[in-house]
């Protein structure tokens, strides 16, 4: 084993994966990891160091970014890996300068806490599994109810609360069924496995994209349908700056985002809803 296996087995399990094989599989296998499942698994057995093309995919997989704490330890193990300890590591180290370093208040026991109650409830999805959810507004929505509320539902109440033709929701619900996503009793309701976890969604391997998935307009497109959509929260921040800068404070916009899930509930109150918390940093032109 070496420094950066060790660190990596640990993000993956942090990821919500117990074993390299799941991993590689939820993935997308080769063509999101950018290797063979042998070349990963002497990678994670400490064997090899992954290339920068692999690096990154493994980046993007894991989500490393979102957690400055995790990313200074990943990325150092991976430069203590490459370097071995010594003087040139530190001298590498000292060269970044502090801002390589993630401040104090990334490790606060709020901020940890937060960190693993969310990361306790992640259930990745293989690829399929996220673009079937993805499919159209019937097994979206569908998809939603059913994992974000305890009770089982018949495929006539789904209809009625989506306001959804029942011939399509009935669609959805087996094709989610088949796909492992609902359970179906013998009365005829519908569960999800789901409940009360954090559907991870297949990620894009490009570095240059970590923070951006691409079916993020797809998504927007589904929140945004005709009847559905209030605007409970607007605030913004207009300014100029160094992309490159202000790149280090997504990590922290990301952990603030994910803070909201301590109010996440699966039973119906009388002011529930479905709502999304979101962040977003838009380039708006050169200058």
């Amino acid at each position: 084993m070496s420094a950066f296996s060790e660190e990596l087995r640990r993000c993956r399990e942090l990821a919500g994966h117990p074993s390299a094989r799941e991993f590689f599989k939820s993935a997308g296998g080769r063509g999101a990891v950018r290797c063979t499942y042998k070349q990963y698994l002497n990678i994670e057995a400490g064997r090899s160091l992954p290339k920068p093309p692999v690096l990154g995919a493994l980046v993007a997989q894991l989500q490393v970014w979102k957690q400055p704490e995790q990313a200074h330890r990943f990325f150092r193990a991976y430069l203590e890996t490459l370097l071995g300890p010594g003087e040139l590591l530190e001298l590498c180290l000292q060269s970044l300068g502090p801002g390589a370093r993630p401040p104090s208040s990334a490790s606060s026991p709020l901020r940890k806490a937060l960190s693993r109650s969310l990361q306790a409830k992640l259930a990745p999805l293989s690829p399929e599994q996220s673009r079937l959810i993805r499919k159209d507004p019937a097994h979206y929505w569908t998809w939603h109810v059913l994992s974000g509320d305890r009770a089982d539902w018949r495929p006539e109440s789904v209809a009625e609360v989506l306001r959804l033709p029942l011939p399509q929701v009935r669609r959805a619900l087996e094709d989610l069924r088949r796909a492992g996503l609902a359970e179906r009793g013998p009365s005829g309701e519908y569960g999800s496995p789901y409940r009360e976890r954090h559907a991870v969604h297949e990620r894009h391997s490009a570095p240059a994209r970590l923070e951006v998935p691409p079916y993020r307009e797809q998504v927007k497109r589904l929140w945004e349908a005709p009847g559905r959509g209030q605007t409970l929260l607007w605030h913004y921040l207009f300014l100029r700056a160094s992309e490159s800068e202000l790149r280090h404070y997504f990590p922290y916009l990301a952990q603030v985002v994910s803070g909201s899930e301590i109010y996440d509930t699966t039973e119906k109150g009388p002011d529930t809803s479905f709502l999304v918390v979101e962040a977003s940093v838009r380039r708006l032109m050169p200058f």
